[in-house]
């Protein structure tokens, strides 16, 4: 469970008052990480401990000079990490361990309200109280607490794992084609061979950069109502971004495979002028392709219209290619087929069922 709790000293009504200790320094202090989306504002000291600074992502971070904390236009006051300068890791973990006696200390009390809101509170004025809910919270806009400094509020809030997220890294190559509730499938290397499924619920806009390669965090939430999936495990995810049913494919490696026997053809010089030409014809039609058809003992090239590909199968969209027709990939034959469905993703998806 997950108990938050507020309030200050003297007489006061609600909930019995909470000792936060040290950890009363801080409006947010977390174990294992911090993350916002700007243009999101945080008035107060954010803390982080055992985990390092690198796991405080979407706050655009500058080092003070004396490195024991940083700043972040997102945040009035400052960010402090357990990989800082001395004494800012021992003053962090002094807090963390003072959190945790607050924790056990509000969880104890005998809750005044339940389920409040079916777990839904936005826009509520709260009074001074315990409030308790079965399932998680959410609190998708703001919430007024009644009260002055020495109220108490604490919300004891039940949290499982049968909703998880996972954060996953698409390249800017890809991420203008994502879009929120596309549909996810993911496997992870504790279950080999299975596939698990979710959505996507959020692109956040904090670009991280990696040896040149920019990607962004994009939040997957899967249903992990069998309890099968564990906080920390790696997912191979991808991302269904278009979709065709009942679709005519052909493997991507027919359009790269050329006879042995076929001359090279010779590099046509071109002008500005002829390209510009090329694009304004090619402008609102499906881009072309050649593949080889077996056709006897002989290879007949035939261009066709290309569609969507998983990088695996392609689309045919047009030409004189047909169900069951024998086309050419590197030293084998395989015949052209339906699919019952193709997928696109910028991961490794598949084409459906032939």
């Amino acid at each position: 469970s997950l108990t938050a709790a507020c309030g200050g000293s003297g007489s006061s009504s609600g909930g019995n008052a909470v000792n936060l200790g040290t950890a009363g320094g801080y409006v947010i202090l977390a174990k294992s990480g911090v993350s916002t989306v700007p243009p999101a504002v945080i008035t107060g000291n954010v803390g982080l401990s055992p985990a390092a600074g690198s796991f405080i992502t979407g706050f655009s971070l500058t080092a003070d000079a004396s490195n024991t904390y940083s700043t972040s236009a997102q945040v009035t006051g400052n960010v402090y990490a357990s990989d800082d300068t001395p004494p800012t890791p021992s003053k962090l973990t002094t807090a963390v361990s003072d959190m945790e006696a607050a924790f056990t200390a509000a969880a104890g009390q005998a809750a005044d309200v339940t389920e409040l809101g079916a777990g839904s509170i936005g826009g509520m004025t709260l009074e001074p109280g315990v409030y308790k809910w079965g399932t998680g919270l959410l609190i998708p806009t703001s919430v007024t607490l009644n009260g002055d400094a020495n109220d108490v509020w604490v919300f004891q809030i039940a949290q499982d794992l049968t909703l998880m997220q996972i954060d996953s890294f698409v390249p800017e190559a890809d991420i203008g084609k994502i879009r929120e509730d596309m549909p996810v499938r993911f496997t992870v290397d504790a279950f080999p061979g299975r596939r698990f499924e979710g959505k996507v619920r959020q692109v956040r806009l904090n670009p991280t950069s990696q040896q040149n390669v920019v990607t962004y965090d994009t939040v997957v939430l899967v249903d992990n109502s069998d309890l099968l999936l564990m906080p920390g495990m790696t997912a191979y995810i991808s991302i269904d971004i278009d979709h065709r049913e009942d679709a005519l494919v052909v493997p991507a490696a027919a359009l790269r495979f050329r006879p042995r026997d076929l001359p090279l053809e010779p590099k046509k010089q071109t002008t500005e002028k002829d390209r510009d030409r090329d694009r304004d014809r090619s402008k609102g039609k499906p881009p072309s392709a050649r593949v080889f058809v077996v056709r006897g003992e002989k290879l007949e090239p035939i261009t066709i219209q290309t569609g969507i590909s998983d990088g695996k199968q392609v689309e045919v969209k047009g030409g004189d290619l047909k169900v069951g027709d024998r086309v050419a990939t590197q030293n084998r034959i395989v015949d052209a087929a339906p699919a019952g469905g193709a997928n696109q993703g910028p991961a490794s998806s598949r084409v459906r069922a032939f």
